[in-house]
């Protein structure tokens, strides 16, 4: 909850700094809200931070935990 689209900033590759809101606005034309929160997905390299306004809830069906196989290719 430290993040929103607006105090994320990050470097693009010719090294100048741009907010995530920004970004998103000049790349795909989409306004980000900006007191929103970003949600994170750990990586080994750090974290990946994702705007929850673009992010959809997925379901899994009830059974699929109890695959071991699937469940490790998920991981």
């Amino acid at each position: 909850m430290d993040y929103s689209p607006l105090t994320y900033k990050f470097k693009q590759k010719d090294g100048s700094e741009v907010s995530m809101s920004q970004y998103f606005s000049q790349r795909y034309r989409i306004n980000l809200r900006d007191k929103q929160p970003l949600l994170f997905v750990n990586q080994r390299e750090g974290r990946i931070y994702l705007p929850s306004q673009l992010c959809n809830e997925a379901s899994l069906p009830d059974n699929f935990t109890r695959d071991t196989y699937k469940m490790r290719q998920l991981q």
